[in-house]
């Protein structure tokens, strides 16, 4: 028989023992790496920023995680998926090989700096100060800002408006945010995708 002593000790060693079975298990887990969500701040989307080469290979080894494939779509844009969901876009600029702009197509890219969201409401037209007209769409923004704004809507009453104009913006659905490595505005310059 034990001595009294002995016994509180043995307990001890009890509830601290291991199995090799559990040590063993746990070492062997395999923790899955998701990629962080792609988020657009005035610096860039994710990893990728004013001096990001817009070429496959660049956008595949900063983007780990994502698939990025490359569509011509009038020109070349390299979409971003990730569980089957496209995400966004890259446009290349044809003279410097760096990205022209990224268009964010989900909501599930978070945009930092502004309350917008695709697919949702849009809230903030007093904060912009211009629109222009991509292709039939509006594209909207506060000038000297790298985040801008698209709509599903036609131009008409939108470009060269004043802000008091751009109230007609409120509650209407966010179809992209696009970030531009430039200042948008006057600089930025006429040619978009």
């Amino acid at each position: 028989m034990l001595p009294m002593r002995a016994a509180p000790l043995i307990l001890l060693v009890a509830a601290c023992y291991r199995s090799p079975a559990d040590a063993t298990s746990l070492a062997n887990r395999s923790e899955s790496k998701e990629p962080p969500g792609l988020t657009m701040t005035a610096h860039g989307v994710g990893p990728i920023d004013a001096s990001t080469q817009a070429t496959l290979m660049a956008l595949r080894t900063m983007l780990a995680g994502y698939e990025v494939k490359p569509v011509i779509d009038g020109s070349l844009q390299y979409d971003i998926y990730r569980n089957g969901e496209r995400l966004a876009y890259v446009v290349p600029d044809d003279n410097t090989g760096l990205v022209f702009n990224i268009h964010a197509v989900s909501s599930r890219v978070e945009i930092v700096g502004h309350p917008w969201r695709v697919g949702r409401a849009f809230h903030g037209a007093s904060h912009l100060t211009e629109c222009e007209c991509w292709g039939p769409n509006p594209t909207c923004f506060a000038a000297g800002e790298h985040i801008a704004v698209n709509f599903d809507r036609d131009c008409e009453g939108l470009v060269g408006a004043e802000r008091q104009g751009l109230k007609v913006l409120e509650g209407i659905t966010i179809q992209r945010v696009i970030w531009s490595p430039s200042p948008l505005g006057e600089a930025y310059g006429e040619d978009r995708d």
